[in-house]
């Protein structure tokens, strides 16, 4: 058998074993499975969505927030979601390309966006956001360390000595011991840290002993008695552009750094996307819109995602592609599709009753779980996204248009061979193929004709050169569950100008 390698763009050339295109397929075990397409399960929020939260009540129930570019809002049912913006101060600001940034202490939910002040919501008695109590600092981004509320990227003048920072940019502040709502520096243990060098402050991790983010540098912080937190460089000219790609899972944080796909734990940086994906993501992407590189960790697989705006969308928030790696996957770990979505995050179903179905949905077979499944329940944890629609999805669908190839390959080394077609290894019975041809290592792949498969098993193409690559597709909506590859029989393929 002929397999369907890895996807490594940055590496692929004829001898590399190495496939150039993958689409709509996730990595499997010796071969590539289906990418579950978005199923939408909400109404349409009003404007396109730029930050989703879920948060958990004390009894365990999910309360789903989502921002906008000036609201907030809170699901309130399959058909509708409530506007919980504050009442005073109007609409917010969010500003171009900029996130909102959420997180939870105990019963309240926190919200911030850089321009406004943080937000704040009791899950178990607010009807809207609300200024956080305690007068804290503006800033980009929130997020709860052991028993501090942390406010990172402060956005206004900088803390300390007047003058020693021209900007809180590139400072964090924390909140008083178990008490999200005092912030007076030097009591109750609040404070603050600056970071001379690096850049901008662009994000954390929750753990003690966790790592901050800035655009070019990282550091590591610990609990201290005295100082409360004690901070200290652990990597110089490697940090990152994307505040929304960092993603944490365990002791590890990955994210899109200075130089490509990273993670990093107890043992440094590793390059994850070096000689994978690095160079063909720089092609594909806006760079002047690295802060809409987002990315969320899959609840359910060991798998992280992140959207992106390729280099055509200038001011969409649609994000037109999604890469995928596999944590636990060495042999494949890299992936993508074409799916449209404007933010993607850690999710869990919301539940739905019978009438929130029949507002979905036109009859029952567009209901995509059977009407028992746990996803109805609620609480199922899911990868969700918001769609081009504004509306709140999860990837649970049926596939989406699946390619695979094979490397390049020369079926008879030194000689020109003459193909009749191949046969799939796998079980997409709908599937398509076709072959790419050339002469010489220089020269491009020339594509041919395609063709179904036929109840025989074999793709009747027909195609002669020297240097052949392989190429099957599967429709989307079409139940398959695994490509690993293509054979040839006797007679497939022989040398050129023999019978």
């Amino acid at each position: 058998m002929v397999n369907f390698p890895a996807w490594r763009p940055d590496a692929y050339s004829l001898g590399t074993g190495f496939a150039r295109d993958v689409t709509g397929v996730l990595p499997g075990a010796g071969g590539w499975t289906p990418w579950a397409a978005l199923e939408a399960l909400s109404a349409a929020v009003a404007a396109p969505v730029r930050g989703a939260f879920i948060a958990r009540t004390s009894a365990g129930a999910a309360t789903i927030f989502a921002g906008t570019a000036t609201a907030l809002y809170k699901y309130a049912s399959a058909s509708s979601w409530e506007d919980v913006t504050r009442t005073s101060g109007g609409a917010y600001g969010l500003t171009t390309d900029n996130s909102w940034s959420f997180d939870q202490f105990g019963d309240v939910v926190i919200a911030t966006n850089g321009v406004d002040a943080p937000q704040a919501f009791t899950l178990a008695s607010s009807t809207d956001f609300a200024a956080l109590s305690g007068s804290p600092p503006v800033a980009k981004f929130v997020k709860v360390v052991g028993d501090h509320v942390w406010l990172l990227g402060l956005t206004g003048s900088a803390l300390g000595p007047s003058g020693l920072f021209p900007t809180g940019l590139n400072q964090l502040a924390w909140s008083g011991f178990r008490d999200l709502t005092y912030w007076t520096l030097g009591e109750k243990s609040t404070g603050f840290a600056s970071f001379p060098s690096g850049g901008f402050v662009q994000g954390c991790t929750t753990q003690i002993a966790g790592l901050v983010f800035l655009e070019r540098a990282i550091w590591r912080f610990v609990a201290d008695q005295i100082k409360v937190f004690d901070f200290a460089p652990i990597q110089e000219e490697q940090g990152t552009p994307s505040p929304q790609s960092i993603v944490q899972h365990e002791g590890d944080a990955y994210f899109y750094g200075t130089d490509g796909f990273c993670a990093i734990g107890s043992q440094g940086v590793r390059q994850i996307g070096n000689e994978w994906v690095n160079n063909w993501f720089l092609e594909q992407v806006n760079q002047s819109r690295f802060k809409q590189v987002i990315g969320a960790l899959d609840p359910v697989k060991m798998r992280v995602f992140w959207i992106y705006l390729d280099s055509t969308n200038s001011s969409s928030y649609t994000h037109n592609g999604i890469l995928c790696f596999d944590m636990l996957n060495q042999e494949r770990p890299w992936s993508k599709a074409d799916i449209q979505c404007e933010y993607i995050f850690s999710g869990t179903t919301p539940g739905a009753t019978l009438s929130d179905l029949a507002s979905l949905y036109t009859d029952l077979s567009g209901v995509p779980y059977a009407i028992g499944s746990d996803a109805w329940l609620g609480g199922a944890p899911r990868l969700a996204a918001f769609d081009s629609a504004n509306k709140m999805a999860f990837f649970t669908g049926n596939g989406v248009e699946a390619t695979a190839q094979t490397a390049e390959f020369q079926p008879i080394p030194g000689q020109r061979f003459y193909v009749n077609g191949f046969r799939l290894v796998g079980d997409a019975s709908a599937a398509t193929g076709r072959v790419h041809v050339k002469e010489r290592p220089q020269d491009t792949l020339t594509a041919g004709a395609s063709a179904s498969l036929t109840a025989q098993g074999l793709i009747p193409v027909r195609s002669s050169g020297k240097i052949l690559m392989c190429e099957a597709t599967v429709p989307a909506g079409e139940t398959w569950g695994f490509l690993s590859g293509v054979e040839f029989e006797e007679g497939d393929i022989r040398p050129d100008g023999r019978r």
